[in-house]
């Protein structure tokens, strides 16, 4: 009987094990999805052509996210570890500004001609990108974000209907990548001490 137990437990404990290192693949996959889509979106404002449809990527990445959030409330359910939701909260995150980027691609394709400031907001996100990982904090580039916005209102408006239009759309862009930074800061805000002991040891690094 104290046998078969025994193996049950460090039975329990394997799969927790293989269960914990399958959420960490998941983030991992959900931050180079997302650098990979707001590339395609950066190249797209500089009318570079694109392979590839990123409306799927989008589709894919957010089935993809369904299920790993799925995976991390059964990993909350089966151990016995401290702060499991870390998980939950982070693949959450994640997916809120996948849907923010469907909506900032609904916005794109309203653009009939790019203005001279798609290019500005363009190296915006390929700067942006890069920082879309776990352990990055968020108020370095909210800060540069809030520079452009100010630029783009010291701005002359444009004299054209259909560039004051553009104008526009790219002012709800960078409100929509705003949203996508204030996730991550919010996901951060709501950490514990113990979480970030546990999980942000190497955050210094990032």
């Amino acid at each position: 009987v104290i046998g078969t137990a025994t193996a049950l437990i460090l039975n329990l404990f394997h799969d927790y094990k293989n269960q914990k290192n399958q959420l960490y693949v998941d983030m991992k996959y959900a931050e180079q999805q997302l650098q990979f889509i707001l590339k395609k979106t950066a190249d797209y404002l500089h009318c570079k052509e694109l392979e590839g449809n990123v409306w799927e990527d989008l589709r894919v990445l957010e089935g993809y996210l369904s299920g790993a959030v799925e995976r991390a409330y059964e990993y909350q359910d089966n151990t016995f570890h401290s702060h499991p939701d870390y998980y939950i909260n982070y693949l959450e995150m994640r997916t809120r500004q996948c849907d923010t980027l469907h909506d900032l691609h609904y916005e794109l394709k309203k653009i009939r001609q790019f203005p001279e400031q798609a290019g500005i907001v363009a190296d915006y996100i390929l700067y942006m990108q890069k920082y879309v990982t776990e352990h990055n904090l968020p108020e370095r580039q909210m800060d540069k974000l809030q520079h452009l916005f100010e630029h783009m209102k010291e701005e002359p408006l444009p004299a054209n209907k259909e560039d004051y239009e553009s104008h526009v759309i790219l002012y709800h862009i960078l409100m929509d990548l705003e949203d996508f930074l204030i996730y991550k800061k919010r996901f951060i805000e709501a950490l514990d001490d113990k979480q970030r002991e546990i999980y942000w040891k190497d955050e210094s690094k990032d």
